[in-house]
């Protein structure tokens, strides 16, 4: 598979190289930066030749480490540092994710890990999320009545589709993913955290991709 910016990827890699612990429970996001990091990781086992285990979000990470030896965990105490990618952010440390469709994995890793390092090129870096798209897992059970109960909120969604297919995307959980588009709201308005809280309490709704009051550390070029 051809990675777009590949090398802005490398460049990234290379950086959190840099303060990559030696030793830990490391978790690993999900998305192509993240496999650009493992693919010039395994060049380098003097990184992580002493690492305990990896918190693996998704299945074809989980593929990775796995190639280059490192120890899948997935019950743990203590996550020592991990690291991510997003689909936007802002100044605020606001991001959209979910884009590669591990945003509830990838949910669970960020608040629970002792450092959380999201790397990013600055094409991403935008003023609001207004007219983006807000991510939103859902149960497979009686999904299409979570989607009109959704829908009702105000959100333009659909079902994300397995590429050149009919049918419906699945995550490693066995959810759907719904692709919702932000029309009238923006994360400066308070409103808007109110309007998350209301769509993570349909019943069905599994996660959704809005993620804030993480204080990541952010690599970018």
């Amino acid at each position: 598979m051809i990675i777009d910016n590949y090398n802005k990827k490398k460049e990234l890699a290379y950086k959190l190289f840099k303060i990559l612990p030696r030793n830990g429970i490391i978790g690993v996001g999900s998305g192509t930066t993240c496999e650009v990091v493992l693919t010039e990781l395994s060049k380098q086992p003097e990184i992580y030749k002493n690492w305990s285990g990896i918190i693996a979000t998704s299945s074809k990470i989980e593929k990775m480490c796995q190639k280059i030896n490192l120890k899948i965990l997935n019950n743990v105490d203590k996550i020592n540092f991990s690291f991510d990618s997003c689909d936007y952010y802002t100044k605020y440390g606001n991001m959209l994710k979910g884009k590669g469709g591990a945003l509830f994995r990838e949910k669970l890793m960020a608040n629970n890990t002792d450092r959380y390092v999201i790397l990013a090129t600055k094409d991403k870096l935008v003023k609001s999320f207004l007219g983006l798209s807000l991510v939103v897992e859902i149960s497979t059970f009686l999904s299409d009545k979570t989607f009109e109960n959704i829908r009702k909120t105000g959100l333009e969604l659909k079902y994300r589709k397995i590429k050149n297919s009919l049918s419906n995307f699945i995550t490693d959980n066995n959810n759907y993913i719904l692709d919702c588009i932000l029309n009238d709201f923006t994360f400066k308005d308070k409103k808007f955290k109110n309007f998350i809280n209301k769509i993570k309490l349909i019943s069905g709704v599994i996660e959704v991709g809005y993620f804030t009051n993480l204080k990541p550390e952010f690599i970018t070029l």
